[in-house]
């Protein structure tokens, strides 16, 4: 019976030592060693056991792939974001916005004028743009009398600012009766005897960059006025 137990425990032994020889990873290291070496008991040099488990170098052509792999997936990572980004679908459209300018209706536009003379209600008058003396006239309750409406030419346009004089002379000079030359229009002024286009622009820039005239007959330091003008319109025109 004894005999018996110690066989199985002697069996039992020698599996365990089977199982244990199967689960060693790889022979034991053999040592290299050469035919004098081992009589002297000593390695050569460079003849050291290699060890028992080799971890495998990275090589440069195995690392080449690797880096162009982490750059193409950085490069797609890189190009979702960009597009990903809040308003890169939908790029800011720049609106430029333009004044819209309107030309106002000459009617929505107003002049003041000075109607003086023979006219029942004399005074400041505001009028349309492009109205004509006759409007004046008649917004100042027209004239006291019916020779006074040849003193001016009824179907003139009249300008801002200006003073519409009425008068009762039956002059030579027509409308000229009556024209003040510090305050008539360039228009006015041409009514002048031999007063023209040239002239009376003449008269309005001098009286701008000299101030009003003091009399008549300084019209004469005007260019383009003699005598014979200046007698001709020394009695009908006024200050």
């Amino acid at each position: 019976m004894l005999g018996t137990r110690k066989t199985t425990s002697t069996k039992a032994s020698d599996r365990l030592k089977l199982a244990l020889e199967d689960w060693k990873i790889g022979p034991e290291p053999q040592e290299f060693m050469a035919p004098d070496a081992r009589r002297r008991g000593t390695r050569e040099k460079g003849t050291e056991p290699e060890p028992r488990f080799r971890i495998g170098r990275w090589e440069g052509r195995s690392i080449r792939p690797l880096f162009f792999i982490v750059g193409v997936v950085l490069s797609v990572v890189l190009a979702l974001w960009f597009f990903g980004r809040p308003g890169a679908a939908n790029p800011t459209t720049l609106v430029v916005e333009s004044e819209l300018v309107l030309d106002t209706p000459a009617s929505t536009v107003e002049v003041i004028v000075h109607v003086a003379g023979s006219v029942k209600k004399p005074g400041l008058y505001r009028l349309f743009a492009g109205a004509r003396v006759a409007d004046a006239v008649e917004a100042a309750g027209g004239v006291t009398k019916k020779k006074a409406a040849n003193s001016v030419n009824l179907a003139r346009e009249v300008v801002d600012g200006e003073q519409i004089l009425v008068s009762e002379s039956n002059g030579s000079g027509g409308e000229a009766a009556g024209i003040r030359i510090n305050s008539a229009s360039k228009n006015e002024l041409e009514g002048l005897p031999g007063v023209g286009p040239a002239i009376a622009a003449r008269i309005v820039s001098y009286r701008q960059t000299n101030g009003p005239f003091t009399s008549i007959d300084s019209l004469g330091d005007v260019s383009g006025i003699g005598e014979a003008i200046l007698g001709s319109i020394r009695d009908i025109a006024r200050l």
